[in-house]
């Protein structure tokens, strides 16, 4: 954890992907071209909600000013199951055939929780950092003196943060204190009590049995303390999932997640937005595709950006890949962080340390999400998609027949959309219409239809 700790606050920006146990948890949430900002993020939101994450990867790149090259460092982190979440069995197919190894995850997975979990409300605004410092510093002294009285003890633990105290003790036993004194060993007892032994002199001194859980979510923690640059690859799941297992739940409404996220990561950049971007710049559109396997192969394979890549790594990754391929969360993020090297490379006209944010001025802070350009900053139409407000009629009808007469009856030229959600549909027409004057000239009481812009109230 130290090396990575470091790692972390040397790196000019960090790529990070999930491998998760389903893309939909059932019809309603299924995303459709016709969603609002807000209602994308409430699909999210309960998709992410019951879903289990499988796999967390980190990519973190360091310039190197003296070999001119981007070092890579690559972790894949296989995550334990908690909950009742629910499983995808086409995602496990699909796991399976790219031998994702099932045993590392259900047998050896990393257990893990939020950092800021729900508190009782008289302590919503409790500031964490303060709280470890104060408890520390009681439960430290009062262990000492029990040190020197009985030389062995069990302790049951007073603080505020029960479950935190035995990791961060640690670096308080490696103190002058402690340097004439017999080795003592800090042993995690329950949530509510540590033990505190004798070592054998064959033990490290100051070695301690961390908890995995905290050990993880001191990682989460150095990722938010250092303010560096986040890279995904069409994140809008990824964000929410990092959100609501790592940190808290996830909040009601989307401008209350965005704010929230935005203070924990200030600046985020989205791959599939600068591939997008890159490709309109250069006009290869049918040369290029904007999904991770294209941009694979375009850093490794072919010559589009392969000249550009100025990223070392400490293994072959042509010949790790043609083992395990893609789909490793781990791999993924490598090749998000590489692939925005080469792309802004070519951009920048030369090898060189990367200046993402006046590159990318326009994409900073936005992401893509089924299908649209999302921020984390802008809430200006987040409740309706300004593409259908003024040429778009939603609909429920109550008999198919119904619905099938109400189509025929329409003459004009336009697009019908029906979903399976409750016998919803949505007619778009090619031109701006006046929608209200169309809505009241087809009433009828087996189907209803209303302007886009009302559908909302229509359906509560």
């Amino acid at each position: 954890m130290p090396q990575l700790t470091e790692q972390i606050h040397q790196c000019d920006f960090f790529a990070f992907d999930f491998e998760f146990s389903a893309l939909n948890i059932s019809i309603q949430d299924e995303p459709i071209k016709y969603d609002s900002i807000e209602e994308k993020y409430q699909k999210t939101k309960y998709l992410c909600m019951n879903n289990h994450i499988l796999q967390f990867g980190l990519a973190l790149f360091i310039w190197d000013g003296k070999q001119m090259v981007y070092i890579a460092h690559q972790y894949a982190f296989y995550l334990g199951l908690k909950g009742f979440q629910s499983f995808q069995a086409v995602s496990y197919k699909f796991l399976a055939s790219i031998d994702y190894d099932f045993k590392r995850t259900f047998q050896h997975g990393i257990p893990y929780n939020q950092i800021y979990q729900q508190q009782k409300p008289k302590q919503n605004n409790i500031n964490y950092e303060i709280i470890y410092q104060i408890d520390i510093q009681k439960e430290l002294e009062r262990i000492k003196a029990a040190i020197i009285n009985n030389k062995q003890a069990k302790f049951k633990i007073e603080s505020t943060s029960k479950e935190a105290i035995a990791i961060l003790l640690k670096p308080h036993f490696q103190d002058k204190f402690f340097k004439g004194m017999n080795r003592f060993q800090i042993q995690k007892y329950n949530d509510l009590s540590i033990q505190i032994i004798k070592q054998n002199d064959n033990k490290r001194f100051g070695e301690i049995e961390e908890p995995k859980e905290l050990e993880f979510q001191v990682l989460i923690t150095e990722l938010i303390k250092s303010k560096k640059i986040m890279v995904g690859h069409n994140p809008a799941i990824d964000f929410c999932l990092l959100y609501h297992n790592f940190i808290a739940d996830l909040p009601d409404q989307y401008p209350q997640f965005a704010q929230s996220f935005n203070q924990l990561f200030p600046t985020i950049l989205d791959t599939k937005l600068v591939a997008n971007f890159f490709r309109d710049k250069y006009q290869l559109q049918r040369k290029m595709q904007n999904n991770l396997e294209s941009l694979f192969r375009e850093c490794y394979i072919h010559d589009h950006l392969k000249p550009h890549n100025n990223v070392k790594l400490n293994f072959d990754f042509l010949q790790v890949f043609n083992q395990r391929g893609l789909h490793d969360a781990g791999f993924d993020s490598l090749i998000t962080g590489t692939a925005l090297i080469c792309m802004t490379n070519v951009l920048q006209g030369r090898k060189q340390q990367i200046n993402l944010q006046n590159t990318y001025e326009d994409l900073i802070n936005k992401y893509h999400s089924f299908g649209v350009s999302v921020s984390l900053l802008n809430f200006d139409n987040i409740y309706d998609n300004p593409k259908y407000v003024n040429n778009t009629i939603y609909g429920e009808y109550k008999e198919l027949h119904a619905f099938q007469e109400f189509q025929e009856r329409l003459q004009q030229k336009l697009t019908f959309e029906k979903t399976e959600i409750d016998k919803i549909f949505y007619i778009t027409f090619e031109i701006d219409c006046d929608l209200d004057l169309i809505c009241q000239q087809n009433v009828s009481d087996l189907v209803h239809i209303v302007p886009y812009r009302q559908r909302r109230k229509f359906r509560s």
